[in-house]
């Protein structure tokens, strides 16, 4: 029994001295680790068989008192002339072409405001006949509604009876006027002619009143009519004489007043019928002159300060292409959208059908949306490369210019007009050089490891 006991007390012993032997191997492998950072396991673990391709060898660059830093070139030399082949590097020449140089911005068409009226009777009254529908193109004077205004009849009675009065003093005047000295009193012929002058101010206030009602009252054209003429032009007084000739004038009203068309245009908008109760502060036609529009452009507050008026304007909204020139710009920047709105006004073209006849609509709508490119400047013959060639390095552009199969020299350059794939190179680059196009993002990062000290990849 003893002896079982102390060969099961010894194998436990055994064990544990076991497990703290293995605790402290572990312990001093991460000691070592530590102290060491653990370098040949990583340096082993990054190994590259032989059997795969290696990178290409390091470039060495050389720069000028200053570097890039103060505009000077920098020239990266490769080890072997096959580098830059394997980096990707292809290099294109400088070439001379004509660059435009443009601002987008995106606009819509609107109706020139002195062009776009609202039109409603001058009297209160109803709706006696409607002679233009939505859509209807009219001419300047043309009769869109007519209305049955009491108004317009008592302000024509009121016309024609302050005719008949100074007619009446006029005769009592001259009658007074024609007795010799003394066998009138002097202060009847005073009265008479102080009752010709207010029945003349009655007749002009009243010839004001029609006016202000839209019927034009020309006085000298009336002089020597009879009364039924004077009586049935004032009765048809503002209507056209087509239509005048459509009425019975003996059962015709006299308190008919037109809503004429001021202007050449289209009827946009209508909102009255036959025997519908109108008056002077509410509007039923509205018209618009569309041979005229206006493309209203919001143009981002950056590239404002490059605009000027009389700049040619290309606007496109789908197969509508028109040109014209800027004729307007804001004052004020937009609080919200950080725009400037600009404007231009252009004729808007009439389409034809098949047959080469006017078919009735115009190119452009109100409400189109569309893109405008204003032409800022233009250069006939302008040093550029791709866009692809030019990077962003520090404070400046930087181009990489191949002098040969194994220097490329980082130049910086200015550029200027930006326009499709190409840059224009103001000052930095000369015609019939090589520029690096394809893998100068390459180049930058090796000026960058460069100017960092950092090692090689």
């Amino acid at each position: 029994m003893m002896l079982s006991r102390l060969s099961y007390l010894f194998s436990r012993v055994r064990k544990q001295l076991f497990q703290l032997s293995v605790i402290a191997v572990l312990a001093a492998i991460g000691l070592w680790g530590h102290k060491n950072h653990w370098g040949s396991a990583t340096s082993h673990a990054r190994s590259t068989p032989d059997h795969l391709a290696t990178a290409p060898e390091p470039a060495e660059t050389t720069s000028s008192e200053g570097g890039l830093a103060s505009g000077k070139p920098v020239r990266i030399h490769f080890p072997s002339a096959n580098t830059l082949q394997e980096l990707g590097i292809e290099s294109a020449p400088v070439e001379k072409r004509p660059l435009v140089k443009e601002v987008k911005a995106a606009g819509v068409v609107a109706y020139e405001p002195t062009r776009l009226a609202q039109l409603s009777a001058r009297g209160a009254g109803t709706v006696w006949r409607v002679e233009k529908q939505v859509g209807q193109a009219i001419r300047a004077g043309d009769v869109l509604a007519i209305v049955d205004s009491p108004a317009v009849g008592q302000a024509k009675a009121d016309f024609l009876h302050s005719i008949a009065d100074v007619q009446l003093r006029q005769k009592i005047y001259e009658r007074l006027s024609s007795f010799n000295k003394g066998e009138v009193a002097a202060k009847l012929i005073e009265e008479a002619e102080t009752e010709l002058r207010k029945a003349r101010v009655d007749l002009f206030n009243a010839q004001q009143a029609l006016i202000s009602l839209g019927l034009p009252v020309d006085l000298n054209r009336w002089q020597g009519l009879s009364d039924v003429e004077l009586q049935t032009n004032v009765k048809f007084l503002g209507l056209p004489s087509g239509i005048v000739s459509q009425l019975d004038p003996n059962s015709t009203t006299a308190s008919l007043l037109p809503i004429l068309a001021p202007f050449n245009g289209v009827v946009i908008g209508r909102d009255l019928a036959i025997g519908e109760a109108v008056t002077p502060t509410q509007s039923y036609f509205e018209i618009a002159d569309v041979s005229r529009m206006w493309i209203v452009l919001d143009v981002r507050e950056q590239d404002a300060d490059e605009l000027e008026l009389g700049q040619k304007v290309v606007f496109t909204s789908g197969k509508a292409t028109v040109t014209s020139s800027l004729t307007w710009m804001s004052t004020a920047v937009d609080e919200k959208t950080r725009r400037v709105e600009v404007r231009c006004e252009t004729e808007n073209p009439e389409l034809t059908n098949s047959a080469g006849e006017p078919s009735g609509s115009r190119l452009l709508r109100a409400n189109l949306f569309g893109m405008g490119s204003i032409h800022v400047r233009d250069n006939p013959s302008a040093t550029t490369v791709p866009n692809k060639a030019v990077q962003w390095y520090g404070q400046s552009h930087v181009i990489f210019v191949q002098l040969d199969d194994q220097n490329v020299e980082a130049r910086p350059v200015q550029t200027g007009i930006v326009s499709g794939q190409f840059t224009e190179i103001v000052e930095g680059l000369s015609g019939g050089e090589q520029v690096v196009v394809e893998g100068s993002h390459i180049l930058k990062a090796e000026l960058q490891r460069s100017a960092a000290n950092l090692p090689p990849p």
